[in-house]
């Protein structure tokens, strides 16, 4: 195994229950944009449709920490709708 150098991307699994593509509009009415994992994966969405990838190669520390806060904010709401 060997250890990244680097790179754009972060993917992060959502909770359970939490649909990436139907969090998106969500995501974004709370200014945060993502690609669903399955936009990824042609073929083998399933796997991936509780995913998101993140690109966080031009942002700040701080504004990394504020979308992280944001998205939070959008899964919660969305798990609010489903319970």
């Amino acid at each position: 195994e060997t250890e990244p150098l680097g790179g754009f991307f972060c993917w992060v699994r959502l909770p359970e229950g939490v649909d990436a593509t139907e969090l998106l509009p969500v995501a974004e009415r709370h200014g945060v944009l993502f690609l669903p994992g399955a936009r990824c994966a042609p073929g083998a969405a399933e796997p991936f449709r509780h995913h998101v990838r993140l690109c966080f190669a031009f942002e700040t520390e701080a504004a990394m920490g504020e979308g992280v806060r944001r998205l939070a904010a959008a899964v919660r709401e969305v798990q609010r709708r489903a319970a």
